[in-house]
């Protein structure tokens, strides 16, 4: 299972323990490579706007963090849905805690290349 990434609110900064999340995930992968989409998300605290940049924002800090860690950058893209998708209610705390986050999907390149996108 691919970790979700947790982001404090208004910042794109990968704690340590979200990069810990990280490093056993290429750990685990090991040799195995596969591409990955990292999609940011946030909650509705700003503007449309401002959280679709947000959210770009939090996916290309967990790239810089993988790739730090040794994931091959052209493995991975970004892209950002913003406050598109919750996943929980914006109008408790909690709930716009859980909504800050980054989500891993793996992709199938045999569909097409893997390429940064804002959607």
């Amino acid at each position: 299972e691919l970790p979700i990434i947790y982001f404090a609110n208004d910042s794109h900064e990968v704690t340590p323990t979200e990069r810990a999340k990280l490093t056993q995930l290429v750990e685990t992968l090991g040799e195995n490579r596969p591409s990955i989409i990292l999609h940011g998300h946030t909650d509705w605290n700003r503007s449309e706007q401002y959280n679709d940049q947000l959210g770009l924002n939090r996916s290309e800090s967990v790239l810089l963090t993988l790739v730090d860690i040794g994931y091959p950058a052209e493995k991975l893209a970004t892209a950002s849905m913003g406050e598109s998708q919750p996943v929980a209610d914006n109008q408790t705390t909690q709930g716009r805690q859980l909504n800050r986050r980054v989500t891993l999907s793996l992709h199938d390149t045999r569909r097409s290349d893997c390429t940064r996108s804002k959607t």
